[in-house]
């Protein structure tokens, strides 16, 4: 299955942190992971609107659900928001590691997206508008995406 690179997980981590200030509260991470959504979003918009960026989003979640069956009933608010509904029912009992993984996933696999249907560079740019700032470039070489694995 294709997923979102290392890189790229590291990138969606660094991304949650920034806006969870650090903290490792699963509450905080979760709110956080909405507040990257939206600036994502408000960066997007003109590209895909709307309805292209719920689609992106609703896979992003399709597949963090493969990884993390425990997301089962957890769904997108309807538009405008990128709030998940019925998460944190889901994060209940839940170690807080898993959590940040889970959430990191879910972030990881929107960028990933992105970075397939309109490439890293624009994708990276984007991200440094919405973060200004903050040291976006993941260390070492960019992330590149191999389309041949299946």
């Amino acid at each position: 299955m294709r997923q979102a690179t290392p890189q790229l997980k590291s990138l969606a981590q660094r991304l949650l942190v920034h806006e969870a200030k650090k903290s490792p509260n699963p509450a905080k991470l979760a709110q956080a992971l909405e507040v990257c959504c939206q600036r994502l979003h408000k960066q997007l918009d003109f590209l895909v609107g709307a309805g292209g960026f719920r689609a992106l989003l609703d896979r992003a979640l399709f597949l963090a659900k493969k990884e993390h069956p425990w997301l089962e009933g957890v769904e997108i608010q309807a538009y405008p928001g990128c709030e998940l509904k019925a998460l944190n029912e889901a994060m209940a009992g839940r170690q807080p590691g898993e959590i940040r993984e889970t959430l990191t996933v879910i972030l990881a696999n929107v960028i990933w997206l992105l970075v397939t249907f309109i490439g890293e560079d624009i994708v990276y740019g984007l991200i440094e508008e919405a973060w200004p700032g903050t040291k976006i470039a993941p260390p070492g070489p960019p992330a590149r995406i191999d389309l041949k694995r299946g």
